[in-house]
């Protein structure tokens, strides 16, 4: 896990999308995973997510995106030049 903060001036974010309007308390967050969830299982982590998030920060859940990037498990390694989820 891995946080950066941007600067407004080095981040540039649309008014709206998707029906969906921002302002300056966006978020973006990124998630590395792999591959196997149901489409149901990711809509709930996003749920959840953004709502944790919009209540302790005090911010607006429409402020919060997510992206899930998946891939295969041969594409870890986790030190030690090792593939662990390969046996």
């Amino acid at each position: 896990m891995y946080f950066h903060h941007f600067k407004s001036d080095d981040c540039i974010t649309p008014e709206q999308l998707w029906e969906i309007s921002y302002s300056n308390n966006f978020i973006f967050v990124k998630i590395t995973m792999n591959k196997g969830r149901t489409q149901q299982s990711k809509l709930q982590l996003y749920n959840r997510i953004a709502e944790k998030i919009s209540h302790q920060l005090e911010i607006s859940i429409d402020d919060i995106a997510i992206c899930l990037i998946e891939n295969d498990p041969v594409n870890w390694s986790f030190g030690g030049g090792k593939m662990q989820f390969i046996a």
